[in-house]
């Protein structure tokens, strides 16, 4: 009787490791998928991720006073001044937010809301509500 509670135990253990691995080949495939489409995403222009803190580079900051804006009139500290719990530089065409150094913006804002890269694939911040993303997402699952 004990062999046969630790053989069944065996496949218990043999089950949940099993379904643990195609749960993470899913998501990886899942993520590999989204990292492929990423030229997919579509912006709403609502400004949301314009509230986030932005720690630029020096690179970054050089770029913005290419166009003739004083470190001073942009920079916080380390990052980019706020006003009113908006990036400095966001302003309001119509019923869109538009980035006004949308060419020179910080490295950052260019590849938000995909935030880096591991192993190959892009990462994605769901940290707040983004539309895009959330639309994004509904559409490309592997299994919908």
């Amino acid at each position: 009787m004990l062999a046969l509670i630790k053989v069944f135990l065996f496949f218990v253990l043999l089950f949940v490791i099993i379904l643990v691995s195609v749960r993470m080949l899913y998501r990886a495939l899942r993520v590999h998928s989204l990292s492929k489409r990423k030229h997919e995403f579509g912006c709403f222009k609502c400004g949301k991720c314009c509230t986030l803190e932005v720690e630029p580079t020096e690179e970054d900051i050089k770029r913005v006073e290419s166009l003739g804006h004083k470190r001073t009139n942009f920079m916080d500290g380390k990052c980019l001044k706020r006003v009113k719990g908006k990036c400095v530089f966001l302003k309001r065409q119509g019923k869109y937010y538009i980035c006004s150094v949308h060419e020179h913006k910080p490295r950052v804002c260019r590849e938000w809301p995909f935030i880096g890269v591991f192993r190959g694939r892009f990462l994605f911040s769901k940290t707040f509500s983004c539309p895009g993303i959330a639309r994004f997402l509904e559409k490309k699952y592997i299994y919908s």
